[in-house]
């Protein structure tokens, strides 16, 4: 009863899931550095779900059986490595850290991912550990983020208090400027968005990741 939870539990996650295995106990003692290593070299991937297999190009689980983790996460990136840094840190947990991964087609992907480890004696035997993909979500901020730096200033203060809610006299008396030149500026980004109105504008700037918080 309980391995048939366990096996519809699994298949029906939306999460991506799996299930590191260490070939050699990791003991717990060891100092930090050495256990990134040590992690690197020994911890195998023994099971993963279908959604797991997927964010990799798989069409099967079982395409990964065998895959060390040092294969599956891209280690050069800086989140990457704080994730798991931080995994150490609090005792073998990670709890929703942003990783990078790359899939068969060479493509990074973002995930928001957690796992924890299980301790058996004083030794890090296994680390089941799920994911979720926000690649998209990452791609619209980093695209907003560059939308943003090819303003000027203007008008990134005017889209600012256009997505704060503030009425056009309050824009315009922040930046000393009329009504009449906001609503041009307005004008401008609304053609650089490809909207047709101000409530556009606001709903392109939130999809692109653009998050002002009131002054």
């Amino acid at each position: 009863m309980l391995e048939e939870f366990h096996r519809v539990f699994f298949e029906e996650a939306r999460d991506g899931l799996w299930l590191a295995k260490l070939d050699q106990p990791l003991p717990r003692d060891t100092p930090p550095v050495k256990q990134m290593q040590h992690l690197l070299q020994f911890a195998c991937l023994s099971y993963c779900n279908k959604v797991f297999a997927k964010m990799f190009g798989c069409s099967r689980p079982e395409e990964l059986s065998g895959f060390r983790l040092a294969e599956l996460f891209l280690w050069f990136d800086e989140g990457t490595l704080r994730a798991f840094r931080n995994f150490f840190l609090e005792g073998y947990k990670m709890s929703n850290e942003e990783t990078r991964q790359l899939a068969k087609s060479g493509q990074s992907r973002y995930y928001v991912s957690s796992c924890f480890g299980v301790i058996e004696g004083e030794y890090l035997v296994r680390i089941w550990g799920w994911q979720r993909d926000i690649t998209e979500r990452k791609m619209q901020k980093m695209q907003g983020e560059i939308f943003l730096e090819r303003l000027t200033l203007q008008q990134q203060k005017v889209l600012e208090g256009t997505v704060q809610g503030l009425r056009l006299k309050e824009i315009a008396a922040r930046l000393s400027i009329s009504p009449q030149s906001v609503e041009t500026v307005r004008g401008r980004l609304m053609k650089k968005m490809e909207v047709e109105n101000i409530a556009g504008l606001i709903r392109e700037a939130i999809e692109m990741g653009i998050r002002v918080k009131k002054e």
